[in-house]
């Protein structure tokens, strides 16, 4: 019986610094993941949990940064400079990354050969989830099976 080792892409994440100072990840799947600053300190928790229900690992299979509003580069800056084939942007909209589209929260799009999931703070989420609702979650949910999870 031959086996065969599954190859992953591995970055050496220093060259992306230039980029996003704040980046981290390994970047195993591809994924970009954008989110705005806060001082919640349960949000990087509640973000870890979220992605582990769709089977993503935070560090190793993301490159992953916190970005304040004013520092937002822009999508032809990110595309040219980090590799990804996913973007998952929390809080941003596509203008602040300097795109003139509109997409609809919560629903993945096809855009110059990425997909783009725009999706409100992880602030604003996990502030529904504290007070008992969850119609955001729920649609960030549904999408995120889409995106990474097999039917």
């Amino acid at each position: 019986m031959k086996l065969e080792l599954l190859q992953l892409n591995t970055y050496d994440i220093s060259i992306y610094h230039a980029v996003l100072p704040q980046i981290e990840g390994e970047n195993a799947r591809e994924i970009l993941l954008l989110h705005t600053a806060t001082d919640n300190p349960a949000v990087p928790t509640f973000l870890e949990r979220m992605l582990q229900a769709a089977q993503i690992h935070l560090v190793k299979d993301t490159l992953h940064a916190t970005v304040s509003q004013e520092k937002v580069p822009a999508f032809a800056l990110l595309q040219r400079k980090l590799p990804f084939r996913t973007l998952l942007c929390f809080g941003f909209s596509p203008a602040d990354l300097g795109l003139q589209i509109t997409p609809t929260l919560y629903k993945p799009i096809a855009f110059m050969g990425k997909t783009l999931l725009f999706s409100d703070s992880l602030d604003i989420l996990l502030e529904e989830r504290t007070q008992g609702g969850s119609a955001r979650s729920r649609q960030l949910w549904k999408a995120l099976k889409q995106l990474f999870l097999p039917s």
